[in-house]
């Protein structure tokens, strides 16, 4: 009933007044919200705080200056490059509103391989943060800059009708190539998981949200725009500092943050006293570990949640807290709207408890509504309908003509009692092709060697499955999205 009188009769009245001025597009919500929340605080970043209403007027006119200065316009092609900000944000919204594509580039993968990027794309517009990179050929306009336009435009003079654009984020760009990830924005497409996270998040408790994930990453873009729809205080982190983070979590009392799981472990190691206002931590992007999900149980209480979701199908899963101490490996179940199904290699529907590649069906994924999506994770359900992660597909190796998979050997490194975590990847081997390789954390205070570990591990796991090394690090190399650098791993090791 909360979510229907947030929306409904004058929430409806609002946002139908927006699509009507601005077509389907991401300026319209920002429109709406900026006329049923007017003076509230929006965003706050480096201590400066903008109301729902400067917000929108800023955004839009950033949107004309884009328009009639730049001629951008429906079928024009907008990178945005930056690490969150103010001004990023009113991009965002402003390129929308203009209806052109917005291709949101990963601030993170250098400068090279931005120009790249820029080059083969041919962009019309690029809008950058002079701290990540440079653009001096073609037309670009800094973002630092933008306050000085938007105060020289008329925000009075009518806004040019334009239907959405899409919108592009790259998977990955640290390694290999980025991958595009096209969505189509559309409010009816999206309602399900935007009501199902509301609903099982708890989110209309919350007032204040830190995102100090990047908003050019599909999760941090996707949270920035749920708690604008619901009028709620969001606080933006630039580059992530540990110690940083906790003060802003404590001065602004941060009730709601997103982050992925390397995020949430530095936290609790550096003040996890700082957290105590946290009543929702929602893990999300990569991997979360047993152990962590275990102690932030016990150092924080129950306000851990674990969504599962793809670049390509959106949300599709969440582990509540009382999921996490079902089991603290879960992924959680499926949302409303959500199919899923697990497949063998013949792509057969297997039995519940059995492993297979995760499909995924819904309306609001980059496919077709009817079209199933190869997540390449490996998976299963149990008979309560809880799914798990396995490993990937792509992590598989074949060593002396034996499928392996490295989740295996990860699951059981953790079981020693001195092992706080592990990575396990496969490497090229003379004789049997391929094997696996094991790096592992050690507790606080323990010790162990890798020759004492090899012959823990030859007693419980099959002689394929024996790591053909194992290293004792005392830090993983990281992406700067917080997923584990296995490229950067395997150079550790040869």
């Amino acid at each position: 009933m909360n979510v229907i009188r947030l929306l409904f009769p004058a929430g409806w009245f609002y946002l139908l007044v927006s699509v009507i001025n601005h077509g389907v597009n991401l300026l319209a919500l920002l429109s709406f919200s900026a006329k049923r929340f007017k003076q509230k605080t929006a965003l706050i970043h480096h201590g400066i705080e903008i109301s729902y209403l400067k917000l929108y007027r800023d955004s839009l006119a950033l949107s004309h200056v884009l328009n009639g200065h730049y001629q951008i316009t429906k079928g024009k092609k907008v990178a945005l490059i930056g690490r969150n900000s103010n001004e990023m944000a009113k991009s965002i919204f402003a390129v929308s509103g203009t209806g052109a594509d917005l291709y949101l580039l990963h601030a993170d993968a250098g400068e090279k391989q931005l120009h790249q990027y820029i080059r083969e794309h041919a962009f019309d517009l690029v809008l950058y943060d002079s701290s990540v990179v440079n653009v001096n050929s073609g037309t670009s306009l800094e973002l630092s800059v933008i306050e000085d336009l938007i105060v020289e435009s008329d925000v009075n003079r009518e806004n040019p009708h334009s239907a959405a654009g899409r919108i592009i984020l790259l998977t990955g760009g640290t390694t290999g190539r980025p991958k595009k990830i096209t969505h189509q924005p559309s409010i009816i497409n999206f309602l399900p998981p935007f009501f199902t996270m509301i609903k099982r998040l708890k989110i209309l408790n919350y007032k204040t949200a830190y995102i100090p994930t990047p908003l050019y990453h599909g999760y941090g873009f996707a949270i920035l725009l749920l708690f604008i729809a619901l009028g709620k205080k969001i606080v933006l982190g630039s580059r992530f500092d540990a110690q940083e983070a906790c003060k802003l979590i404590r001065k602004y009392e941060v009730d709601f943050m997103p982050a992925v799981p390397l995020i949430i472990e530095r936290l609790i190691n550096e003040d996890a006293e700082a957290l105590r206002s946290l009543c929702c931590i929602a893990s999300g992007s990569s991997e979360l570990k047993p152990h962590l999900a275990e102690e932030v149980l016990n150092r924080l209480g129950p306000v851990l949640y674990n969504l599962y979701g793809t670049s390509e199908a959106g949300l599709n899963l969440i582990a509540t807290p009382d999921d996490l101490k079902y089991s603290s490996k879960t992924i959680g179940r499926a949302i409303p709207g959500t199919s899923i199904k697990v497949v063998g290699e013949n792509q057969d529907e297997v039995l519940a408890g059995e492993s297979g590649q995760i499909l995924i069906k819904n309306k609001w994924s980059m496919k077709s509504a009817d079209e199933w999506i190869k997540t390449g994770d490996i998976g299963y359900v149990d008979h309560n309908g809880y799914y798990f992660l396995y490993g990937r597909t792509d992590d598989m190796i074949v060593s002396g003509g034996i499928n392996v998979y490295p989740q295996e050997l990860t699951s059981m490194l953790e079981q020693h009692p001195s092992v706080l975590k592990s990575e396990v990847t496969g490497i090229a081997d003379h004789e049997f092709g391929q094997r696996l390789a094991a790096w592992i954390i050690l507790k606080q205070d323990a010790v162990l060697t890798d020759q004492e570990l090899m012959e823990w591990l030859r007693k419980r796991v099959a002689r394929y499955q024996m790591p053909k090394g194992i290293m004792i690090v005392e830090e993983f190399p990281y992406t700067p999205i917080g997923k584990v650098d296995r490229a950067a791993l395997k150079k550790i090791l040869s």
